[in-house]
């Protein structure tokens, strides 16, 4: 088994891409519809994140304000893995980036940090020393 994608459902699908592109440097790849919805892919570091719309016969509730890292449920994020996260974080701040946490260590040889997404989501940064050993 191989890890595909990650898949978020966005208020406003055009926000949403222009954020992970100016933010992260994604670039979108396809653009396609799944039962009459928008779906756009993008590479985000070799990883395939699937943004898409709110469809006619679906909604999304407002996001709570994240005062929590951790929702009550649900995804609680997911982690991208940077070279140098001090200079990552700056060159992110620059672009508009938020930050729900700012860089810390969070063990011996792993940093962290925490920016806030279009939509409340979370994203983690992790910089280590070695990687994991899976």
């Amino acid at each position: 088994m191989k890890f595909d994608h990650v898949h978020i459902k966005c208020r406003d699908l055009d926000k949403a891409v222009e954020y992970y592109e100016r933010i992260f440097g994604a670039r979108v790849f396809a653009r396609d519809a799944v039962g009459g919805v928008s779906l756009i892919r993008l590479n985000l570091g070799g990883t395939v994140l699937n943004l898409s719309g709110v469809g006619k016969e679906e909604s999304l509730p407002e996001p709570p304000g994240r005062e929590k890292l951790w929702p009550q449920r649900g995804l609680g994020h997911f982690g991208l893995v940077v070279d140098d996260l001090e200079k990552t974080v700056q060159e992110m701040k620059a672009k508009g980036a938020d930050f729900f946490v700012e860089p810390r260590e969070a063990m011996p040889g792993t940093r962290i940090a925490f920016v806030k997404g279009p939509d409340e989501d979370v994203i983690e940064l992790i910089q280590r020393e070695k990687p994991l050993a899976i």
